[in-house]
């Protein structure tokens, strides 16, 4: 079987998606306030793979539709870095496609909170330590995200297993409290006692484990959107009668995601 240029493009970007999430996920998974470049890791991998998971939908679905050309590079250009938008524009393919992961999710959920802080990144707040140094107003990230882990704590970690470790964080504490100095400064540059400084790495541990989850929540619902419209351009290319390819599988890119709630809380490294 031959293959296009179109169906080499189409893999080239695949790899690339699935480079730029599986590396996201994994700085999201193992980031704390002693690692707080990983922050920036998943930050930017997770926007970008996002990004250009989400145009790559839209591209196969036009195409599906318009005889297999894609969209203008103006029009893609167009939609810029705001994944609120391109996600809004994705999940509008639901009607053709089925029901996905992404109609049930609530407008306050916290996939879709994470998906707006994501995209706040992508648009201006990746600037933020440069706009700062400058004078600008700017909105600090990691502050934001540390906002995010809270409220997963409050929400979705098991109280007993907060309670575990601020426990032990205040043991050991109170035994080196008089000969210890701390200059460790949480991810809102706010100062740390001993016991936050011991306690907080395992508390966001414990929260990284469900954003990653909630972030395969959106991943899985256009995962089930890629595997959609692929098919709808798969069916279009066939009508041109030739042995030619023009589409690869692109959810084979995606597999390492798990759907697995309780396998992904395990789970410290992807693919």
């Amino acid at each position: 079987m031959a293959f296009s240029g179109t169906y080499y493009l189409l893999e080239k970007e695949g790899l690339l998606i699935h480079s730029t999430l599986s590396l996201g996920l994994t700085s999201l998974r193992n980031a704390t306030l002693y690692t707080k470049d990983k922050y920036y890791s998943a930050f930017f991998e997770l926007s970008i793979g996002m990004e250009r998971l989400m145009k790559t939908i839209l591209i196969l679905s036009h195409m599906a539709h318009n005889e297999l050309t894609p969209p203008s590079q103006a029009a893609m250009r167009k939609l810029g870095h705001d994944l609120e938008s391109l996600f809004a524009k994705c999940k509008a393919l639901e009607p053709s496609c089925g029901k996905t992961a992404l109609g049930q999710l609530a407008p306050d959920s916290m996939p879709l909170r994470i998906l707006s802080f994501l995209s706040k990144f992508a648009k201006g707040d990746r600037y933020h330590n440069l706009d700062a140094l400058t004078g600008a107003t700017a909105t600090d990230p990691l502050a934001n995200w540390k906002d995010i882990l809270e409220d997963i704590l409050n929400d979705d970690v098991p109280a007993k297993q907060v309670q575990k470790i601020n426990d032990q964080s205040s043991a050991v504490s109170s035994r080196i409290a008089d000969i210890t100095f701390n200059i460790t400064s949480d991810l809102d540059d706010s100062s740390l006692d001993i016991h936050q400084a011991l306690a907080y790495p395992g508390l966001q541990e414990l929260a990284a484990r469900h954003a990653v989850w909630h972030v395969h929540v959106i991943l899985l619902g256009l995962s089930d959107l890629l595997d959609c419209v692929t098919s709808e351009a798969m069916h279009e290319s066939s009508k041109s009668g030739t042995a030619t390819s023009d589409i690869p599988f692109m959810k084979e890119f995606l597999q390492f995601l798990g759907r697995a709630r309780a396998d992904v809380l395990k789970k410290k490294r992807w693919p």
